[in-house]
């Protein structure tokens, strides 16, 4: 199929078997549509504006090629008038026109005409009020055979059901049988694990929606400028406001998928399909981009492949660096991660198609056996050794980010940075009120910030969007483990396909959902401030889930770049995946998931083309690697915390001043004013010596006994002599005879 022309044009299918279609002047044909059926207005809306945004305003002409589901490389193409499976990336397949108004209401079952090749193309009449010279032609059950006979011959004529994706006539459908069109039984999913009268050796084929992979039809537009961009584009890429934009100033919309093949624990897809193979699978299904991830113990020369693949169709490639853990938590893992970002970034630098690098897979709650380390943005230090007495460890991921920001910068100056928000990319609440400490302000040009769409992660987003109303910290502490946990329960039952939508949590509106997204993490977008694109987006069911049609919608508005996660499955009961996990030969797609991302591929044009590019910025390592690790100011981190935690702040602080005035008031007798030759400093003076650097209690001389609490060294150097003295377990006084007897 060759792919040119106008947007939404009609495009010549190829002139003979084997061949590449040639552009020339060609009619078009008409769809007519049979007689609606009652339908949920609702459904029928939904599937309107994501049919309508394959090629724009509603009603208006789409030319497209109808692919298999069970393998993609295979769609409707024509021998004579005869019509049957072809090879559509070889170029043999047929543009099939309609309208999205016709095409996108349940129920009311469109029918496609088709656009033959030269010699056979008749004049017919156009879209519109336009009156027809002769019969479009359609696709027609005669005998036997499946033919192109004219569209008014309507009993035998094959119509689109665009609910289920299949094409129907006569309560049959058609189908695919060892390679072959077939008039079969339509069969309908309900559900994980149920299949209705389909093939009960694949219960989890197309996630359960929807039809049999073997029936369901994909409509694939032929107009693609979301890939026909890779043509023109020109790299590096930067940072305009809340685009993306290329060096020309040309808005950029990447819209990709997670490729994961190079990890250990990981498939790339069903089968045995090369790199090579993938990646035009990828381009010829309308991505302009992928995503591969990396690790430290992936093999070099799996990762140089695949990018290699990806860039070789002209893919724009991001690396992203997959971590679960927090490398900030000791020094030692932090340099391994930061010289693992230099060292990826650096080895492709010469490929310019490697646009940018994700830092981190979204840094979250990590537990070990001393400490629960918590991601935050910008916190001061003056707070992290009081919170480590709470044994809560604060990890600056603002400080963080900007370290393996400039490390990717290090490895190449013009790659993209992509920061993502904490807690597994849905917490960005501050990262515009305090940035990053870049020497260089133009730095920020070269930033791109992530979020993450999984329907799990939705109680992650009402938590972060709410954490401000908290005036416990503990409490805060103990809500976000319960997201969490909660969150990981929901993944759970999401990628084994064990629980039907109805176990998840669904937004109560398209308005609410919204404001926790706005509050967390699109307010960048929305208010111009930074790009923010969805990093990782996924589903795995269909039928009555909210959250998934408010995600397409959220996404279709904003026209932000997004990478569906993953391409390839984890195993078998891996249902997020983008390609069909049931079935091998890696060509095989959920039908239904390809047609909704289909439909916020392409561009929007209620966003401007082209926009001013920022200017040249030569990156410094040394000033930056420096700048980066100073503190944020306490005024400027108070200035940023919510009502109610400044006020929690300011109770907090006069309630440590309260306690440490009645330690002084308990202390100031013994300790303040008297001489060493005093009684009691005789008594303290018994004691072993202290070796330096040895954990000290405070001393309570009015009551004569060792107080639990410990003294850093810093604080000790500042207090009197004889106000602490050696930590040891439990309350001790003295006793007659001037030693210490322990009460515990």
């Amino acid at each position: 199929m060759a792919y040119r022309g106008s947007p939404c044009a009609p495009l010549p299918a190829p002139a003979a078997e084997g061949m590449r279609a040639e552009p020339r002047a060609m009619g078009s044909r008409t769809l007519r549509c049979g007689r609606p059926r009652r339908m949920a207005s609702g459904a029928a809306a939904a599937a309107l504006v994501a049919l309508s945004s394959l090629c724009g305003a509603v009603g208006a002409p789409v030319s497209v090629s109808i692919v298999l589901a069970a393998d993609v490389t295979k769609c409707l193409g024509v021998l004579g008038r005869q019509v049957t499976l072809r090879h559509c990336m070889n170029g043999q397949g047929l543009a099939w026109l309609g309208d999205t108004a016709s095409l996108s209401k349940v129920g009311k079952l469109g029918m496609l005409a088709v656009e033959l090749p030269g010699g056979e193309v008749k004049q017919a009449r156009r879209l519109g009020n336009e009156q027809p010279a002769s019969p479009a032609e359609c696709l027609r059950l005669s005998d036997t055979q499946f033919m192109l006979w004219p569209c008014d011959m309507t009993d035998t004529t094959f119509q689109w059901d665009a609910e289920t994706l299949q094409l129907k006539t006569g309560g049959k459908c058609l189908g695919s049988v060892s390679g072959a069109l077939a008039l079969v039984d339509c069969h309908t999913l309900a559900g994980f694990g149920t299949d209705n009268g389909g093939d009960a050796a694949r219960d989890t084929d197309q996630n359960g929606h929807g039809a049999p992979a073997t029936q369901t039809w994909v409509l694939l537009p032929t107009d693609r400028p979301q890939v026909n961009m890779l043509d023109v584009v020109e790299l590096p890429l930067r940072a305009s406001g809340r685009y993306v934009v290329d060096s020309n100033g040309a808005r950029v919309k990447l819209v990709g998928v997670n490729w994961l093949s190079v990890l250990t624990k990981h498939a790339a897809v069903p089968g045995t399909a090369t790199p090579e193979q993938i990646a035009q699978t990828i381009k010829y299904l309308g991505f302009n981009a992928v995503r591969i991830a990396f690790s430290d113990d992936c093999e070099l020369s799996e990762l140089d492949a695949v990018v290699k693949a990806a860039t070789n169709e002209k893919l724009l490639v991001v690396l992203a660096r997959r971590m679960d853990d927090l490398p900030l938590a000791n020094e030692t893992d932090k340099q391994t991660w930061l010289k693992s970002l230099t060292f990826v970034t650096g080895r492709y630098k010469d490929n310019l198609r490697v646009v940018g690098v994700d830092l981190h897979s979204g840094p979250a709650l990590q537990e070990d056996s001393e400490f629960t380390s918590l991601p935050t943005w910008g916190l001061s230090d003056m707070f992290k050794q009081p919170a480590e007495a709470l044994g809560v460890r604060l990890v600056d991921w603002r400080r963080g980010a900007a370290e393996g920001a400039v490390a990717v910068w290090s490895g190449n100056p013009n790659a993209l940075a992509v920061v993502q928000g904490a807690w597994y990319g849905t917490d960005l609440k501050y990262v515009s009120e305090l940035p990053m400490g870049f020497a260089q302000e133009c730095l920020f040009s070269r930033v791109v910030y992530g979020t993450q769409e999984h329907h799990w992660s939705a109680s992650l987003f009402d938590f972060i969007s709410s954490v401000g109303d908290m005036w416990n910290p503990k409490d805060g502490i103990q809500q976000a483990k319960s997201a969490i946990a909660k969150a990981k329960a929901a993944k759970a039952a999401a990628v084994v396909g064990s629980g039907a939508t109805s176990s998840l949590e669904q937004p109560p509106s398209y308005e609410e959902y919204l404001s926790s997204r706005n509050k967390a993490a699109y307010y960048l977008d929305a208010d111009g401030k930074a790009p923010v694109w969805v990093s990782e987006l996924s589903t795995s069911t269909k039928k009555g889930n909210d959250w998934w049609a408010y995600t397409l919608r959220s996404l279709r508005e904003s026209d932000a770049s997004w990478f569906y996660f993953p391409l390839g499955a984890r195993g078998q009961d891996d249902v997020q995946s983008l390609f069909e996990p049931s079935i091998e030969g890696g060509a095989s797609v959920i039908g239904w998931k390809l047609q909704d991302l289909l439909s916020i591929q392409r561009p929007s044009t209620a966003h401007p083309p082209k926009l001013a590019r920022p200017g040249a910025c030569a990156f410094d390592a040394a000033k930056n690697a420096e700048a980066v690790l100073e503190d944020v100011p306490l005024q400027k981190f108070l200035t940023t915390m919510s009502q109610t935690q400044l006020a929690f702040l300011i109770i907090a602080l006069v309630l440590l001043l309260i306690v440490l005035l009645c330690i002084c008031r308990c202390c100031c007798k013994c300790c303040c004013g008297r001489r060493r030759g005093d009684k009691v400093q005789r008594d303290i003076e018994t004691l072993n010596p202290v070796p330096e650097k040895e954990p000290k209690n405070l001393w309570c001389c009015s009551c004569q006994r060792r107080l639990p609490v410990t003294v850093p060294d810093k604080i000790a150097s500042m207090l009197p002599d004889g106000a602490t003295v050696p930590a040891q377990s439990g309350y001790s006084q003295l006793d007659s005879r001037g030693s210490h007897s322990s009460w515990w």
